[in-house]
């Protein structure tokens, strides 16, 4: 770089200082000597003067002299003989060098912004769901699901007989309980032992088993309250292990070919772990549109199950909470109020629970009529929101389905009972 591309050149007092615009912080000389404001690590005697930092290079300057300083003048090499700060002022020819040669240098430029995020996207690129891509996603515990023994997967035939919806409603009998769970409550008679099957319909479901007795599992936003915990049904009664599956399918018509929407028995399976939520990232990666689509439908219909309704207020309008005083136990029957206190605390209490049940009455009415309210758009929008929203977001859950069985007295059984009329063929 030479002077009349912008360089600054120090000079002495004799001369005058170049009218060159310099960069501020390469102001180091004046037209009367040395800058006033040097760093105090730089600072010299009470003249103002600076000593730079010594300064190794090699090679030519600008003026064609050799680049390599003398030995005795120690550049950039300790040495007693080396001038220090208190020496005041070295006015000589290898100073003014080191100064030209410091300010001139030209330094290496970082590494270029776009050249790091370039680097970056392409990194990210070869990010997946699964580290074989042409496999299908899983959820993680489906994946971790061992095969059935072979014993079991040979009772499963090749081309199984297909059910009419008509025939499992007919036969099986039984209501909805939660999403694809249907329950047969007592005393109503029952084929199925534990009087609880699934029935469910892929097109809102993609991770349901892709064959008989393999694991799958649903997408569902609420969880019904455990049919034991409601129903008067026998002890020891679970409805989460060894339940009938039953996926719809396009089953070819056996008359003209054209595919018609029947029940396929998959095997018996039990919810072997407790539901996980799906966080943001798997919501928008792993749910596609359609099926959060159905779902914004299904809980902004009208007709909604009561227990579904109570499900969307207490998850976007939760009851306030009561934060009054409590009732204390006076000492004189193990507690810790004084007798003089305890009257007093029991009034402050009574008033509070009063004012908190005026709280509820005014929540229970704007919350009724909130929840009456609520349309596909909002629940679209809750399912986009982040978790820290202040408007509660939306998620799904996982329902995991591990195949345990595949009972062929029970497929049997149903294929007789189904071909004795016709109008289920």
């Amino acid at each position: 770089m030479n002077p009349s591309a912008g360089s600054f050149v120090p000079t002495n007092g004799n001369q005058k200082a170049s009218s060159v615009s310099v960069p501020p912080h390469l102001r180091m000389k004046t037209a009367t000597g040395f800058a006033k404001k040097v760093p105090p690590h730089h600072a010299g005697a009470a003249n103002g003067s600076a000593l730079f930092t010594p300064v190794t290079w090699s090679g030519t300057d600008d003026d064609g002299t050799s680049g390599k300083p003398s030995d005795s003048a120690q550049v950039g090499r300790p040495s007693a003989n080396n001038p220090l700060v208190t020496d005041g002022n070295v006015d000589d020819t290898i100073t003014e060098r080191i100064h030209k040669t410091a300010v001139e240098r030209e330094l290496t430029p970082p590494l270029s912004p776009k050249r790091t995020e370039l680097q970056m996207s392409t990194a990210v690129d070869h990010l997946s769901l699964t580290d074989d891509t042409s496999r299908p996603f899983k959820p993680q515990y489906i994946a971790s699901l061992p095969e059935l023994p072979h014993n079991i997967l040979s009772k499963i035939p090749a081309s199984p007989v297909s059910f009419s919806p008509d025939f499992l409603r007919n036969q099986l009998g039984g209501t909805v309980w939660s999403p694809g769970m249907v329950i047969i409550p007592p005393p109503q008679p029952s084929l199925l032992p534990d009087r609880m099957y699934y029935t469910v319909d892929p097109s809102h479901n993609p991770y349901l088993p892709s064959a008989p007795g393999e694991h799958g599992a649903k997408l569902v936003p609420f969880f019904n309250d455990n049919p034991e915990d409601v129903l008067d049904l026998p002890d020891g009664w679970d409805a989460t292990m060894n339940l009938p599956l039953f996926i719809l399918r396009d089953v070819p018509d056996a008359a003209n070919g054209k595919p018609r929407k029947r029940y396929v028995y998959y095997g018996h399976y039990s919810q072997s772990r407790w539901s996980d939520k799906l966080d943001y990232d798997r919501m928008t990666q792993c749910v596609p549109t359609s099926v959060r689509e159905y779902w914004a439908s299904e809980l902004s219909a009208t007709g909604r199950p009561e227990w579904v309704t109570k499900a969307l207020q207490k998850h976007f309008f939760p009851a306030p909470e009561y934060d009054g005083a409590l009732p204390g136990l006076a000492e004189e029957e193990g507690g810790s109020v004084a007798e003089e206190e305890f009257a007093k605390r029991e009034e402050k209490v009574a008033k509070d629970v009063g004012r908190f049940v005026e709280q509820l009455r005014s929540w229970k009415k704007e919350a009724d009529m909130r929840t009456s309210l609520i349309r596909k758009d909002y629940i679209m929008a809750a399912f986009d929101k982040a978790d820290a929203d202040e408007v509660a977001a939306l998620r799904l859950w996982w329902e995991y389905l591990e195949c345990v069985d595949y009972r062929e007295d029970f497929y049997t059984t149903l294929v007789q009972l189904q071909s004795r009329n016709a109008s289920y063929a």
